[in-house]
């Protein structure tokens, strides 16, 4: 960045060499340099830059007509600062904006921030992830919209700016972020449907909503997540191309019902995947089940306390396999299902019949993990098979030389830590006793090298 910093005379900026005229420089070139300078990804350019601009408003004051700066320049800085992660950037970001606009207003004509100087700034507190960050991103949407109402036509609400305060508050965590962040969403459509031909909500918009009440943990928001997805399916079936469920909305919602703890949740992500699967099958290219969206609903029977879910989960498992070996690469079998499946085990806790099935299940997956081509079992794997051996079997011979024959293929398979001892004790005293004796707590550290 040397040749753009000697351009721009950063390193050492006098007012006297900016104020002369021989040192004219082009609005185009400078700006050019200016917005690569910026953005190099320096950690002290954005303060180094703001600097600079403060300087060459300097010396405008005091006459030097020649030096340019304008809209662009100031814009580059705020996306630099936006871009920058650094606490209180999205602060300076929007002081730097209000001082555009009173520097506009006091009559600079070449300063005059617009739509994307204001969507840069609600972008940089969208992804600040500081406290009250929705609030401020919503403050200046509404200013813009309030700006525009009374005639300035630069400045214009439009998808993006909606999308990303929706955005904000669906990645706030705040009570109530989620009905904010639909609210935003319906008055964005209803703009729309007005005639607002710069605010069109689109799949985004759409799946940010979805996200945002998956996140939420609130009561009753898979059903809020799932309304909004048919509402879009609707949409799209009316004729609207801009929305479009596809594989995040559909994923979203499963993901939702996974995590809702509600009575039934698991049945309804599965009646959801599999209405996502007929889709595809025929014909719907925006909708592509995948392993994540299988290992969700695993994970949902495997969180859930319905009988069988051991079977169910091994079922869906299979599904992965199955098409896997069909040709689709979208499904690939991971160490996250195996692992899923086994936990599903570990926690089976009805009859003795239902668990003498769930040992079965943990027993088969196991060896079939072991087999398997594309993925090998990890540490959290041997750990949750000791422990779901642990909760399915009596304490006796068995299961010593199981747990012995296991730990043996952990340690070759180079997997013990400290997850793997803990329930390695709990599943035999006596095979954690052959290998460390009376130690209550093994260091990892100092286990061979090859474990």
């Amino acid at each position: 960045m040397k040749d753009t910093e000697d351009l721009l005379k950063i390193s050492n900026v006098e007012l006297e060499t900016l104020s002369s005229a021989a040192k004219k420089p082009n609005a185009l070139r400078f700006n050019k340099a200016f917005d690569k300078w910026v953005n190099s990804g320096e950690s002290d350019v954005p303060l180094r830059a703001e600097h600079l601009l403060n300087r060459m408003e300097q010396v405008r004051t005091l006459g030097g007509k020649h030096i340019i700066f304008d809209t662009i320049s100031y814009s580059s800085l705020i996306n630099s600062l936006a871009n920058s992660g650094k606490k209180g950037a999205a602060q300076r970001a929007e002081d730097i904006l209000l001082h555009m606009q009173k520097m506009h207003d006091n009559g600079n004509k070449y300063v005059m921030p617009d739509t994307i100087s204001y969507n840069t700034v609600i972008n940089a507190w969208s992804k600040s992830g500081e406290k009250g960050a929705a609030q401020k991103a919503e403050a200046i949407l509404l200013r813009m919209e309030d700006m525009n109402k009374a005639g300035n036509a630069k400045v214009v609400p439009d998808t993006v700016s909606f999308t990303s305060v929706i955005n904000s508050w669906a990645n706030s965590g705040e009570k109530g972020a989620a009905q904010r962040a639909e609210d935003i969403l319906l008055h964005m459509q209803k703009m729309h449907d007005n005639g607002n031909k710069y605010v069109m909500p689109d799949t985004i918009s759409y799946n940010t909503v979805i996200n945002a009440w998956s996140k939420s943990g609130e009561k009753g928001a898979a059903q809020k997540a799932e309304a909004i997805l048919l509402r879009m399916e609707d949409m799209n079936k009316a004729g609207n191309a801009k929305v479009v469920p596809n594989t995040v909305s559909f994923t979203s919602v499963i993901n939702s019902w996974a995590n809702s703890g509600e009575k039934g949740a698991a049945q309804r992500a599965e009646d959801i995947l599999l209405h996502m699967q007929k889709m595809h099958d025929n014909g719907n290219k925006y909708v592509m089940p995948n392993t994540i969206s299988y290992n969700t609903v695993i994970n949902a029977w495997a969180k859930s306390r319905e009988p069988g879910k051991a079977n169910k989960c091994y079922e869906m498992l299979c599904r992965i396999n199955d098409r896997f070996k069909g040709g689709n690469r979208q499904f690939k079998p991971s160490s996250t299902s195996y692992n899923i499946v086994m936990n599903a085990c570990a926690f089976t806790s009805r009859s003795n019949d239902e668990r003498t099935n769930a040992l079965k299940i943990l027993l088969t997956v196991m060896e079939e993990f072991n087999n398997s081509a594309h993925c090998r079992p990890n540490s959290i794997s041997y750990a949750t098979f000791f422990k779901a051996f642990a909760n399915l079997t009596p304490n006796n011979e068995k299961r010593v030389l199981a747990v012995r024959e296991m730990f043996r293929r952990c340690c070759n398979a180079g997997q013990v830590d400290s997850r793997v001892l803990n329930s390695l004790r709990r599943a035999s005293s006596i095979v954690y006793a052959e290998e460390f004796g009376d130690v209550a707590m093994v260091d990892p550290e100092k286990l061979p090298f090859d474990w």
